[in-house]
Order: structure tokens, then sequence, then C-alpha cells
């Protein structure tokens, strides 16, 4: 490029090489307007900031006009040194470097070598009067992006100009799709994080730290308004800036500020970007503090929770317009996840919830799938049953079976629920160590959204005790009405016993009253009779059982006390026994035993019977040459209401029980010839 100009473009040249040190821009109207360091017009994102450097300031200065007039989006920046160039590459937001491939102090290709070690892909044109191949090959090898002759003409500015455009257009795009794929890469990353979140701060926080570590975001936080105090507070937050978020002051009332990018998100429900903090005007309340904190560009996207707004994510970059349209919807796209990732934490946190009650029931409670394979069980199962969980899930509820229900219980059970039907009932099972338990069992079908059983629910109280105390009073019940059955029978007994010694009293009584004074010993003595069974009666009653104190006794001489209370002149007794011969006994019990056996005899003789006592293996018998008993009552003389031939009485039930409450054993052999008793398993105490 010559450098013949015209005193105009000297002029210029001169202007120019001042409005780097006032760092101003022209205009295309050739007006000159001063501008912050290190920044870009404002809403012009395709702006492209170029470094001239050459030590002829001059020189640079015609470059700037000539490019200048080709294309009116280059901001010059300017350097007559490789020193001061990099001061000002330092200071940011260049955009391509174009300089002299020879300087005095320092040449272009060393230039070029410490700014790729700045930034690798920074376009750099290298400018060289000499047409000499190896120059333009070792440039090249040194990574120029490309080398050009000062050659004349506007040819030469235009084809500059064009390549300066191209490499940063290059550039750009690049820079943009790495950050798109960056970002993309982020938003994944998050989306993977969130399903590990536990909760819904441990949720934003993953989501702000990973949007600064590897979103490459200068700051991230969420807010969420405070309906009380109408202002947006800090929830979570990540980044160099978070003192800044601490000391912002975010309102929701109307006022100024809640005019900002954060107050319009919750006002409109859409994504607003802030594309230059510092020319921003929404963006005044916080502006200062913002750009004190290295923050020149924001995104803001709304936060759901089910279908209403909650909150706010907002995101810093470190450079204005940085947060296009793609970046925008991969942003939107994330808190479209954050939303899914808040509604699956609020259904855990209600399952563990659910969860929760259910193991506090107090209630047996178990999942199984359709085959009946248990799938989960809460804490009172484990309680209950002494199984762990580990040891039934995956197994069959069968385990539980005690054995009690037959297969019509099961069939019964499983028809109901497969029909879709509720089971309810009463259920023994069996514990781990082996013990039964009584549950009321409710079992009950569990259905999809789409009304597919897929999974039961069995729920047991346990009813154990209450099944034991009724258990209980039926055994008491049992034993009461045992009990009256005895009272009814000692009140029997106590009626036969007394019969006759009455009627014995009665008769001799009337026999007295005619004069017969001496039958009044008679009525004396079957009185004492009489008392005596009764106190012997109820002092049986009381102990509850059939037999008192057991002591030796004499049967001979038993046998002979029974009879004088049943003797008749046309009946005999004769003891075949030793009058010595002991047993431990009840003696008055054993009177009786032998008392009722006797009047059986007697009383159901026509003429004179022979009643014998006698002893048989282990025991001893009574036997009479009688008429015997009936074959249908021989079977069975036991029963209530059995005496004889005709069926009259108490007294077999009575000598059944008494011989049962000594724990002996009784039999009758009988045939129309007579009967005889035998009483085995005494306690003979001497022969």
């Amino acid at each position: 490029m010559v450098r013949d100009t015209t005193q105009a473009d000297d002029q210029r040249a001169r202007r120019t090489v001042e409005q780097r040190r006032e760092r101003t821009v022209e205009t295309d109207g050739g007006q000159v307007q001063t501008r912050p360091e290190h920044t870009r017009d404002s809403g012009e994102s395709d702006r492209v900031r170029v470094l001239l450097v050459d030590d002829d300031e001059s020189y640079t200065s015609l470059v700037a006009t000539q490019v200048g007039r080709v294309e009116d989006r280059f901001d010059f920046e300017f350097a007559s040194s490789a020193a001061e160039a990099r001061d000002v590459f330092d200071e940011g937001d260049v955009d391509c470097v174009v300089s002299d491939y020879e300087m005095h102090s320092e040449d272009g290709i060393s230039l070029l070598t410490s700014l790729r070690e700045r930034d690798p892909d920074i376009p750099v044109v290298l400018l060289t009067g000499h047409r000499d191949a190896s120059v333009v090959e070792s440039a090249i090898d040194a990574g120029a992006t490309d080398v050009m002759f000062k050659d004349r003409g506007s040819a030469v500015a235009m084809r500059l100009a064009n390549r300066i455009r191209h490499a940063v257009e290059q550039r750009r795009t690049l820079h943009q799709a790495e950050r798109r794929a960056r970002l993309s890469e982020t938003v994944r990353k998050v989306g993977r994080r969130l399903v590990r979140a536990s909760s819904d701060t441990d949720l934003f926080e993953q989501v702000c730290e990973t949007l600064v570590d590897d979103g490459h975001c200068s700051l991230a936080w969420v807010g969420e308004p405070n309906p009380e105090t109408n202002r947006v507070g800090p929830v979570a937050m990540a980044g160099t800036g978070t003192s800044y978020v601490e000391n912002m002051v975010v309102e929701t009332d109307g006022g100024a500020q809640s005019r900002g990018p954060i107050g319009r998100v919750l006002r409109t429900g859409r994504p607003q970007a802030t594309a230059d903090i510092e020319t921003d005007p929404s963006f005044e309340p916080w502006r200062d503090d913002a750009l004190e904190h290295g923050l020149r560009s924001s995104l803001s996207v709304p936060l759901t929770r089910g279908d209403e707004d909650w909150g706010v994510l907002t995101v810093y970059a470190e450079h204005p317009n940085l947060f296009d349209g793609p970046e925008r919807e991969l942003l939107v796209e994330l808190s479209n996840d954050i939303a899914h990732a808040l509604h699956r934490i609020e259904l855990q946190s209600r399952l563990r919830g659910y969860k929760e009650a259910v193991n506090r029931a107090g209630h047996t409670i178990y999942l199984t799938d359709q085959t009946g394979t248990i799938q989960w069980v809460n804490t009172a199962f484990e309680e209950v049953t002494g199984y762990d969980a580990d040891d039934v899930v995956g197994k069959n509820a069968s385990v539980l079976k005690s054995g009690v229900h037959g297969t019509a219980f099961y069939q019964n059970l499983w028809q109901t629920i497969l029909d879709g039907d509720v089971w309810r009932g009463r259920i023994i099972n069996r514990k781990k160590n082996g013990d039964e338990y009584v549950a009321n069992q409710t079992i009950a079908p569990i259905e999809n959204d789409h009304g597919e059983r897929y999974a039961f629910v069995a729920v047991n109280a346990d009813v154990t005790g209450n099944h034991e105390r009724i258990r209980s009073l039926q055994s008491s019940q049992r034993r009461l009405a045992r009990r009256n059955e005895r009272l009814g029978t000692f009140a029997d007994s106590v009626a036969h016993d007394l019969r006759d010694p009455l009627a014995i009293a009665d008769g001799n009584l009337e026999l007295a009253k005619e004069g017969d004074v001496e039958r009044l010993d008679t009525v004396s003595a079957q009185l004492d009779r009489m008392n005596e069974l009764v106190d012997s009666m109820l002092d049986l009653a009381k102990r509850g059982r059939d037999t008192g104190e057991l002591e030796p006794v004499s049967v001979a001489e038993a046998a002979e006390e029974a009879w004088r209370h049943v003797a008749s002149d046309d009946a005999t007794l004769s003891l075949d026994i030793d009058p010595n011969w002991e047993l431990m006994a009840d003696e008055s019990r054993l009177v009786q035993l032998l008392e009722n056996l006797f009047r059986n005899a007697v009383e159901h003789s026509d003429d004179g019977v022979r009643v014998t006592v006698g002893r048989c293996t282990d025991g001893f018998t009574v036997a009479d040459d009688g008429p015997g008993f009936p074959e249908d009552v021989a079977d069975n003389p036991w029963a209530v209401g059995v005496s004889g031939n005709d069926g009259a009485g108490l007294g077999l039930a009575l000598v059944e029980r008494i011989a049962s409450g000594h724990r002996w054993t009784v039999s009758l052999d009988s045939d129309l010839g007579g009967s005889v008793f035998e009483f085995r398993g005494v306690d003979v105490v001497s022969d």
C-alpha cells in the first residue's frame, strides 16, 4: 500500500493517531464520538475492532482511512510498537490484528508469536513492502492468517478489508459454535446432575455450579420472590460475583428496581436477555456494581414448579452480546429440565412421606407382583414376622403360610383379587421363628394410569392378642360350662346320696311318734350321715376336686361302713379280702363309691342279693349276683341316669367320677347272672 497521500489524508492520519489515545470512533458522517475504554458500541454486536500496528503512525492512519471507506463496521485501535500492541491487546475485545512485518524494535513475526500465546486463534494479517517469497513463507509458517503487500490503490484496501472481515467472521463463527457446543454439553451435564439431585437446594446449587464451571458463565444464581418482602432473594449461586447478588435489590412491587430483566421475567414468564449491561437503561439500578464485578451481559429465564411460575435463573458473562438466540434456547431448555426435576423431587418427597407414613402405620404392609412375589415390605412387617426385607423380597408370599388354612381358602382369596375386588378376612400366618400370628387382612389390587393391574398391596392388622383373649374367653366359658355342669351334678349327687338316709330317718321318725322311742337313735344316726355327706361334698366343691386328701384306708372297713347305710334283710355282704389290706384313698369318697354300688345292687334285685368285695390284680372288685345290666346299658353304664336295668339315677356316674378322681380305672363285666366292677391302678399300702 503506497504512502503518497493528499494533504487532507495526512491531516486525517495525524488525527486518527490521536483517536487511539482518546479512544474515539469516527462515524460515517465524519463526526467523532468518544467511547468508553474496552467497550464496543451499544447494540452493535457486528462491530469489528481492528488493531493496526506500525512504527509509522501516518501509515496506520492512512490504512484506517482507506479501509474505513470500504467497511464502516470496523473500529480501529493503534499501536506504534509490538510492546504497545500487546498492551492494547491485553485490554481486550480485539477481533483482528494488522501489523507491519518489519518494525525497528521488534518485527511482526515476534508480535504474532506473543499474541498467539495469549489467544491461539486471533487473526493476524502481516503487511510487508518486500516481494520476497521467503518473507511470505516464514510468515505463513509462523501462523499468520495472511500476508499482504503494501501496494498502491483502493483495490488493496478492499482486499485487506475483505480479509479482515472473513477472518473475523470465521473466528466468531467458530467461537459461537464452540460456545454453543460447550453450553449444550453443559446443559446435558446439568440434566444428568438433575437426576441425582435430592432436594431443591441441591438441584439449584448443582445447576449454578455447573453453568459456571463448565458453561464458562461468570455468575449464575437462582432467585425466588418473597411475597412478604416483595423482593427476590437468592436460593443458590455460584461464580466470581456472588457478593453482587448478595447486595443487589430486586423488587416485585412495580418500582424502579422491579423493571430490570428479572422483574420482567416474573411479570411476563418469558426469557429476558441484556446484550450490554453498560448501556441497557433497564439495568441502571445495578449497573455500576455489575460492571465493577466484570459482568457485561446477562440472560434470565423463568423457572416453574408444576403449572405455576416459581422463580428465575440468571446467568452473566464478562463480554457483551453473548446470549444470542441459540444460547437463549439452550437455557430455556435447561429451565424446562429444571422444572421436570423439581416435579420429580416433589414426587419423591411425597413418596418418601407416604413411605414414612406406611412404615409408621403400625400395620404389616407389603407389596407383591401379580404372581404373589413380594416386592417391598414395611418396618412393621419386619417387626411382626421376624423377617428382614432381604429375607422375603423376591420370594412368594406363601412363605408366610401357616398350614392352618386349606386350599379352598387361598383359591377364594386369589380369585377375589384377580377379579379386581378387595379381599378382606382373618388369616393365620407363620412368623420366621415358627410362631403363628393372627391378622385381619385386606388385599387390594393396584392399577396404573391406564387401568392395568400390576401389583397387590396387603395390609395386615395384627390381632393375635385379641384372638388370644377371645380364645381365653372361650376357654373360660367352657370351664364355666363345665363348672355349671359339675355344680348340677353336685346338686344331683347330694340329692341322690341324701335320699336314702332321709327316707330311713323319716320312716323311723314316724315309728318313734307311734311310741317306739328307740327308733330315734336310728333317726339321729341318719342325720349324722347326711351332715357328713354334705360336709364332704361341700369341701370337695370348694376344692374343685372329686377327692379330698388321700390316706391309708382299709377297704374292708370302708365296705362295712357303706353297707350299714344300705343294709337290707334280703341282702348279704361278703368280704373276700383281708381286713388289714389298705390302699391310699379319700375314705369318705371311697365309702360313697361303695355305698352307691351296694345300693344299686340292692335296689335292682327282686330276691336277696349277695354283694362281694374282693381283690384283683392291681386293685379290687365289687360283684353281685343280681340281674345284671342290659347289653345296651352295659356298653356305657357311666352315663348320667344309668343305675341299673331300668335306668334311674346318678349312682354309677358318681362311681366313675370318684374312681377317676383317685386316678383309678373302672370297668364293668355284666350279664344276666350278675355284675362285676373292677377298680385298677390303686395305690396299695399293705397286703
